[in-house]
């Protein structure tokens, strides 16, 4: 087996975000860790309370998960978008009641094209409550960004 050696990585989180409501990114808080320098902004770095996760050319595996505590009752849903437009297949949904608590979440690998000097490729990447989905009380989300070529 070879070792895969992880070029940038980052993990943050948000915890008791009340009230998360449609149409609005999640701020990621908190970073549990951050190595490497291939993306993120001013200085190669993601910065707490950011929503967007800038990323330069390579590829990514992404994760994100919540856990949602419904303050509504319906559909909530997590929808993970690249320079907003929707990543297909990333995305989470859980019916919730007032009350209740659901664990969601899911992966996805992000490629990102070399940029040149006239066309710029960055990713910029948010995790979304979208307009369709009801509000709810995220306990703890997590997102962990892995550049791994």
């Amino acid at each position: 087996r070879k070792d895969v050696l992880i070029m940038y990585t980052l993990s943050a989180f948000s915890t008791n975000l009340s009230n998360v409501v449609a149409g609005n990114a999640i701020p990621f808080n908190t970073i549990a860790s951050q190595q490497g320098k291939a993306c993120c902004g001013s200085g190669n770095n993601f910065t707490a309370g950011s929503t967007t996760v800038q990323l330069q050319s390579g590829v990514y595996k992404v994760h994100v998960n919540a856990n949602v505590l419904g303050t509504v009752a319906g559909l909530f849903t997590l929808q993970l978008t690249n320079n907003n437009v929707n990543v297909g297949g990333a995305v989470a949904s859980a019916t919730t009641a007032v009350g209740s608590t659901a664990n969601i979440g899911f992966d996805t690998i992000i490629v990102v094209p070399r940029s040149c000097k006239c066309v710029s490729n960055n990713a910029n990447l948010q995790v979304l409550v979208p307009t369709t989905s009801v509000s709810a009380t995220l306990s703890n989300v997590n997102i962990t960004v892995q550049k791994i070529c």
